[in-house]
């Protein structure tokens, strides 16, 4: 009996030969790249997307129902062999997100020794309650194979052979019951031999199996979407900074109206007013030739801090951004605001105009920024202006809602230290080298030596 079960073993042994395997270097198959092909307005990677052989890790955040990622993934497979993607094994379920695989076509074959691109959607596709947010964060972790094997029947959908003999797993599957129904039958009458018996066994699974998985590999991508709990709007006076920051980045400012005011305390410059004075986006705030000055959420100082001079050397040449004023309010200014309203306010690129001296208008990066003088009075106003800015900004909402071009002017009024001011704009003048234009006590524009201290009534973004 003995010499039987020696002759079972050694023909057992003999299926790799019969199988004829082969080996396959799945170490070729790698992903070569990963990034993003498109994303709603607030869904926001929390960390960039990164590849390590075939492994890839997301950790991404969306705030509402719709919010979605899609990310294009390049396959790279540098073997002599053929690779099928197995869509039916990326089946991930998730409660509130979805996973979705694309592929360019219905061809999803990597071929040998060339690349193929594939898509992942991530989708927030039904509202998390509140009852699961812990700490006010929902967590969707998920670790995600898509399966690749090696195919020599490419036209048969989503089956998957020995690549040699075109041998497929149920035959394999057959085989190994067929021997453990035989030898549990010898189990039954010989109980001596259950050494052999379960070795015989270990190695009709064994081997059938490794032949399988030889030529087989997969993708793992390990996501993490973090969705913080919803934050009611309440008002522009009476929200925290965050929350006012969260509800404009998550479009759930509709309590905020332009125009509402709030107050803040600057450190050594007392308690001034806030107004909102814009909320709207134009297509033109993405052309690196437009100011952002009145793009999305703007706050402007409804009243004066301080006075300061544009220019103590009284000079325009240079424009806003060699002024002294951008420096004053860049610095003393700025370091002046509270900690967490600094940490809300956005870098704006502003263009600003220029005089006879200069050539060209002046781009600069700012947190806080004075308005021009089209931001107020809009690019038709009937007042007499010809600056050179007039096709690179928009006039802000409030100045908009005021009808300034009918010179109704009082709301252009700035106050300090409870009387109205005249207060700096960063449009210089254009006909000669030393004056910029301001917003006088009447309410109308006008330009004035640079040298002189006037009321400082900066803005900025929030977004």
């Amino acid at each position: 009996m003995k010499k039987f079960l020696l002759s079972i073993l050694l023909s057992l042994m003999l299926i790799p030969i019969f199988v004829n395997a082969k080996t396959c270097d799945t170490n070729k198959v790698t992903i070569s790249s990963i990034t993003v092909e498109s994303k709603s307005e607030s869904a926001k990677e929390l960390d960039e997307a990164t590849v390590s052989g075939k492994n890839i890790n997301l950790n991404l955040s969306m705030s509402k129902v719709g919010d979605n990622i899609k990310y294009k993934i390049v396959v790279k497979n540098d073997s002599d062999d053929d690779y099928l993607i197995d869509k039916n094994s990326f089946n991930i379920n998730s409660d509130y997100i979805e996973y979705t695989f694309e592929s360019e076509d219905d061809n999803n074959l990597v071929k040998a020794n060339s690349s193929r691109t594939i898509y992942l959607k991530i989708n927030y596709a039904s509202e998390v309650p509140d009852e699961a947010f812990e700490s006010g964060t929902y967590n969707d972790n998920k670790l995600m194979l898509l399966n690749l094997a090696t195919d020599d029947t490419i036209d048969v959908t989503d089956t998957l052979t020995n690549p040699s003999t075109g041998v497929q797993w149920y035959i394999i599957i057959l085989l190994i019951i067929l021997v453990i129904s035989g030898t549990l039958y010898i189990i039954l009458k010989k109980k001596q031999y259950i050494k052999f018996i379960v070795l015989i066994i270990g190695i009709t699974i064994i081997i059938p199996i490794s032949v399988y998985a030889l030529c087989k590999c997969n993708i793992s991508i390990s996501t993490n979407v973090k969705i913080d709990k919803p934050i009611d709007c309440g008002s522009f006076s009476g929200d925290s900074w965050d929350v006012i920051s969260y509800n404009v980045k998550n479009q759930n400012d509709s309590c905020y109206h332009v125009g509402d005011t709030k107050e803040v305390l600057l450190d050594g410059f007392g308690t001034h007013t806030l107004r909102i004075a814009n909320k709207s986006t134009y297509t033109e705030c993405s052309n690196e030739e437009f100011s952002q000055t009145t793009c999305g959420f703007v706050v402007e100082f409804a009243d004066i801090i301080s006075l300061h001079n544009m220019n103590s050397s009284n000079t325009n040449i240079g424009g806003w951004p060699e002024s002294d004023m951008r420096s004053y309010i860049s610095n003393d200014i700025y370091n002046a605001l509270p900690s967490e309203l600094k940490n809300i306010i956005v870098n704006t690129r502003v263009i600003s105009g220029y005089s006879w001296m200069d050539s060209s208008n002046f781009t600069s990066i700012d947190k806080l920024y004075l308005l021009s003088f089209y931001e107020i009075y809009g690019t038709n106003s009937v007042l007499n202006f010809s600056g050179t800015e007039y096709d690179s900004t928009k006039q802000l909402d409030f100045y908009a809602s005021i009808n300034n071009l009918d010179l109704n002017l009082s709301e252009t009024y700035k106050k300090y230290n409870n009387s109205v001011s005249g207060w700096w704009l960063r449009s210089p003048y254009t006909n000669n080298s030393g004056s910029f234009y301001g917003v006088y006590d009447c309410g109308y524009v006008e330009d004035g030596n640079s040298a002189t201290n006037c009321g400082v009534s900066p803005a900025f973004r929030v977004e």
